[in-house]
């Protein structure tokens, strides 16, 4: 995370609760506490935040969407099942000569 995301967010918070208020101490710790966030995960975490809470967020708050977010992780099961079906209807049989006796349809060795 950047320093002007943190800005950013700071802003945002301060703007949608009443009582949110920050200081030089808390910004210099929430930037620590919020750096190694990828660019754009925090924000995006606050804004959820915001939807869902009517409470100010807390450090943890804020990590804690962005490891635990529930609807990206269903996003992404629901897309990993939708390329698992492609792959089924677009496998082809595996040539006869490859399938072992036993596996054949009949199930009989002709050995």
């Amino acid at each position: 995370m950047k320093k002007s995301e943190l800005t950013q967010i700071l802003t945002i918070l301060r703007n949608n609760y009443n009582n949110f208020a920050f200081d030089d101490f808390k910004e210099a710790l929430w930037f620590d506490m919020l750096k190694d966030l990828p660019d754009g995960a925090g924000l995006a975490n606050v804004r959820q935040h915001i939807m869902t809470n009517k409470y100010p967020p807390t450090i943890a708050d804020i990590r804690q969407v962005e490891s635990n977010n529930y609807q990206q992780l269903r996003v992404e099961t629901a897309e990993r099942f939708a390329e698992l079906e492609q792959w089924k209807r677009e496998a082809v049989p595996l040539p006869e000569h490859l399938i072992p006796k036993s596996l054949r349809s009949g199930g009989e060795d002709d050995e």
